[in-house]
């Protein structure tokens, strides 16, 4: 009787150990299934934020705000950019203002640069959204740019980076 006692105790231990292994692992995975989730869900913001950001450069310029120039600083008109040579060794650092304003320090800016702090931070994100226009690198003339829409992020597992890009010509 003692003998089955002990018997039955061992695998009582043998069968919580297994249930616990097996707990684990499907805790595991959906906690890994949920970082993934979010790894998604941010995704998808961030392009999200991208493509308003490349939306916003095609509204400034077929509005042909005023642009600022932060070394000289200068005002110009945003169609004059295609006149202008911008290397992609050293994208232009321009700042845009949000309405049609003839001197940018009027508006709100918006800040076209991959160095901090020109970037702009959509209002409630955890995001960055860095924006540089640039010659087209292909043609070697001024008449086309490229826009390059970076933003950023940050969570438990590292930084994370989405980019679009697109070419603009003057009409």
């Amino acid at each position: 009787m003692k003998k089955q006692k002990g018997q039955t105790m061992l695998e009582l231990v043998i069968t919580m150990g297994l249930i616990l292994v097996i707990v684990s692992a499907v805790t595991i995975s959906s906690l890994n299934g949920l970082q993934e989730s979010q790894f998604s869900q941010d995704q998808v913001q961030a392009t999200k934020l991208a493509q308003e950001g490349i939306e916003r450069i095609r509204v400034i310029k077929q509005r042909n705000y005023m642009v600022c120039t932060t070394t000289p600083v200068a005002t110009t008109k945003f169609s004059d950019l295609f006149t202008s040579s911008c290397p992609t060794a050293t994208p232009c650092k321009y700042i845009l203002s949000s309405g049609g304003s003839s001197s940018c320090g009027t508006t709100t800016p918006y800040w076209l640069n991959n160095t901090s702090p020109y970037y702009d931070q959509p209002t409630g994100t955890k995001f960055q959204r860095f924006i540089e226009i640039r010659d087209f690198p292909s043609t070697g003339t001024l008449t086309q740019k490229e826009i390059v829409v970076k933003v950023s992020w940050s969570n438990s597992s590292g930084s994370h980076q989405s980019n679009l890009t697109t070419v603009l010509t003057p009409n």
